[in-house]
């Protein structure tokens, strides 16, 4: 198991906490699935924590932020930066493994999907995931 959990804190972005790793294994599981989700769908079918409180918390956009592309203006911040601070950087900003697409029913719910780098990343996080559920 602490194998699995070292493999995973060098494979996510830094400061990411369990609750969005979560929300990122359920829409990879609803994925693999076939099933589209909405943020809002995601958010309910992760349900409360034990306080009665959403487990992705008050802004849920912001957890799932995390996984989508960076935008450009994070981008040019980090270009700006000097050669030494840049590679460090560069880890820190979004990884692009989510992104939302609009849905062609209802123009006004975009879905979350993973991108082809996203989908890598749900192997090898199933990978992970089996090859510590084996260790038992």
């Amino acid at each position: 198991m602490s194998a699995a959990l070292a493999t995973l804190a060098e494979t996510l972005p830094e400061r990411t906490t369990l609750r969005q790793v979560y929300a990122l294994v359920a829409l990879m599981h609803q994925q693999a699935m076939g099933k589209q989700l909405t943020l809002t769908q995601l958010t309910d079918d992760l349900g409360d924590d034990l306080t009665g409180a959403p487990l992705l918390g008050s802004s849920p956009e912001r957890v799932m932020d995390k996984f989508k592309p960076a935008t450009r203006k994070a981008i040019a911040e980090v270009a700006a930066l000097p050669k030494e601070e840049r590679e460090k950087a560069k880890h820190k900003l979004p990884k692009g493994w989510v992104e939302a697409v609009e849905n062609e029913d209802d123009r006004r719910h975009k879905f979350l999907e993973l991108t082809a780098e996203g989908r890598e990343v749900a192997v090898g996080l199933a990978a992970i995931i089996k090859g510590s559920r084996d260790e038992t």
